[in-house]
């Protein structure tokens, strides 16, 4: 059933193996990487979120959207973002135009609260 879900290439350098263990190591080094290769991945999106800022063309919901998509890369290498760091670092790119509202979101405390009912009350509050 394995091999039926692959593609030939694949198959290929699998064919060989006796043990599960070894499919399935070859199968996480050519779909996600060796390990070398997760850490150079990990320090290029972790460079994106420490660099990350709002465009000029975008809207917030772009904005938001564009930098979930950095910290599921991040988490899906391992690296652990949890949704109260996620949401300062949202808040904090927001341009100078939120900060009222930022500091209002902020003090209210956003233990319990997720990234995306941060969003909402920043589309809502801030329009």
């Amino acid at each position: 059933m394995i091999y039926e879900a692959l593609n030939l290439k694949v198959c290929v350098s699998i064919k060989d193996f006796n043990f599960a263990f070894q499919v399935g190591k070859r199968l996480e080094d050519s779909y996600e990487g060796t390990s070398e290769v997760k850490v150079a991945k990990l320090y290029i999106f972790k460079d994106k979120y420490a660099k990350f800022k709002m465009l000029e063309d975008e809207s917030v919901s772009e904005m938001f959207h564009r930098l979930n998509v950095i910290v599921n890369e991040i988490r899906n290498l391992g690296h652990k973002v949890d949704d109260e760091d996620f949401s300062h670092w949202f808040l904090r790119r927001l341009p100078p135009r939120f900060d009222t509202l930022v500091t209002i979101i902020v003090r209210a405390n956003l233990k319990g609260v997720t990234p995306t009912q941060v969003l909402g009350d920043v589309v809502t509050q801030g329009t």
